[in-house]
């Protein structure tokens, strides 16, 4: 893990939040614009809570933190921030109300805040997961430029995000002894594993209406989360990653 280089991809990856100009989603039918809007406030409710890492992560005792990581997170839950808050402009100009709490994002906050930090952003990664494929599978079906303009810079910079804990956790290993190297990974992977099914199993639950309605099978989905995992081959265990100058020729797709 090169910490200077993520440090820097989030150093310069600060911008203003996206316009949104409403109203959007005009050519959807009414009652799947309502869904639409309602799912991506349950979304916004997830971006918007992980804040208390960023200060956690000052004080954390883990040897695979190091001055820029520690900062590169920082950057990153504000960089989460910011999605929330451009989900909300989403959510009004779709013509919802975004939502105070909800049952998957209490619980998903809870899970973090009982356990340590890895555990935390373990959790986060899962929620990057299901995110990316539903953020895409939203842009490349709701017939509105505003909506697919937004929704395709989120699942791109989530993918970053993603890469920066596989990233991450792969030095997490690397600075284990390597006679317990593959009993954390094991570790690692388990929990990683239930928080990700509970993910996924949670989406295709609550936003059932809106994968319907746009013509999103549940298997379908299933296959993007195991792809988008799949892309950074071998989430914890080491394997060849894209770097953050390999971006570049990706970002169109």
């Amino acid at each position: 893990m090169n910490s200077e280089a993520w440090l820097a991809y989030f150093s310069t990856n600060q911008r203003a939040d996206t316009e949104i100009e409403g109203p959007c989603g005009v050519a959807l039918a009414a009652e799947l614009r309502v869904e639409v809007a309602h799912s991506l406030a349950r979304f916004q409710l997830g971006e918007a809570s992980g804040g208390r890492i960023a200060g956690e992560v000052e004080t954390a005792r883990d040897a695979a933190l190091d001055v820029p990581t520690r900062r590169a997170i920082q950057l990153y839950v504000l960089e989460e921030g910011r999605h929330a808050r451009e989900l909300y402009l989403l959510v009004r100009a779709l013509g919802g109300q975004p939502l105070t709490q909800h049952w998957s994002s209490d619980w998903f906050r809870r899970v973090r805040r009982c356990l340590g930090l890895r555990t935390k952003l373990l959790t986060m990664a899962a929620v990057e997961v299901v995110g990316i494929v539903y953020y895409s599978a939203l842009r490349d079906r709701v017939p509105c430029p505003t909506v697919r303009h937004a929704l395709g810079i989120l699942a791109r910079e989530e993918g970053r995000h993603l890469d920066f804990q596989a990233a991450w956790f792969q030095r997490a290993l690397e600075r284990t002894p390597r006679a317990w190297r593959p009993f954390q990974a094991a570790g690692i992977a388990l929990r990683f594993g239930l928080i990700l099914c509970a993910a996924i199993v949670s989406v295709l639950v609550d936003h059932r209406r809106v994968l319907r309605g746009l013509d999103v099978r549940g298997l379908d989905y299933v296959r993007g989360c195991v792809r988008t995992l799949g892309e950074r081959r071998a989430f914890f265990s080491g394997g060849a990653r894209r770097s953050p100058v390999d971006w570049a020729t990706s970002e169109g797709r």
